[in-house]
């Protein structure tokens, strides 16, 4: 990348990747989060830095796209303050959009689309290890709803969808004790279930789904951070738990 970052949020549109934000340093007290956007064509190996700022700067945040356009969603501002901020990026146009903050400031979410919508999961706050909260956010009428809370507290986790259903794995209520569980939701339900736990407990991991198997990747397995290389897959179809 052209520039080194930590903790930015991340989505794909018509076969770029986007990157915002992020921070030069891990530690939350000393954050320095920052508004740049990055953007990387793999047809042609080049990344693109002249790309308009963020209207606020922030790390550990999430990102997503639907119907061509990203949100970017929490996170933590320059001197450890938990956002709400939502806000839309137009790739087409090189423009910004406030949208409608989220009902709980929080850092080191993951956020995920099923059905046209954003599920905003866990994460933590000032003096909270980490939160169990799911908030909703229908784009379409720029309102956001609560649902169902995660069976633990968690930040810093994996998330994906297969088939409509969403995957957690790994994260932890605090970095010092790394999770390997993994957690099932439906939203058609509003219904969670337990599955087969990870090989390795971690915090920090991205995941991703290639032909319906997730693949779990990276991040550190306690504190202080140690980061790990390990890709461990995960076929939902065959587990039974």
């Amino acid at each position: 990348m052209p520039a080194a970052r930590v903790g930015m949020a991340s989505a794909v549109v018509d076969g770029k990747i986007y990157i915002f934000g992020g921070d030069r340093s891990f530690y939350i007290g000393q954050t320095d989060g920052v508004r740049t956007v990055q953007v990387y064509d793999p047809t042609n190996d080049s990344w693109d830095m002249q790309k308009a700022y963020m209207p606020t700067a922030r790390s550990s945040t999430s990102g997503c796209a639907i119907n061509g356009i990203i949100y970017v969603i929490g996170g933590v501002k320059p001197g450890g303050i938990a956002s709400n901020e939502v806000e839309s990026y137009d790739p087409t146009t090189d423009s910004w959009a406030t949208k409608s903050p989220m009902p709980t400031a929080r850092w080191a979410l993951s956020t995920v689309v099923v059905d046209g919508k954003i599920y905003a999961m866990g994460g933590s706050i000032p003096h909270v290890t980490a939160l169990r909260t799911i908030e909703v956010y229908d784009p379409g009428i720029d309102i956001w709803t609560t649902q169902a809370f995660m069976p633990v507290s968690n930040g810093y986790f994996g998330a994906s969808v297969v088939e409509g259903i969403i995957y957690i794995m790994g994260g932890g209520s605090n970095p010092s004790t790394p999770s390997s569980r993994v957690f099932a939701y439906d939203p058609s339900v509003i219904a969670w279930s337990e599955k087969t736990t990870m090989p390795t407990a971690r915090f920090g991991l991205r995941t991703g789904v290639v032909n319906r198997k997730i693949y779990a990747i990276g991040g550190s397995p306690g504190w202080p951070p140690t980061p790990l290389s390990t890709v461990e897959e995960y076929e939902p179809a065959i587990d039974q738990n």
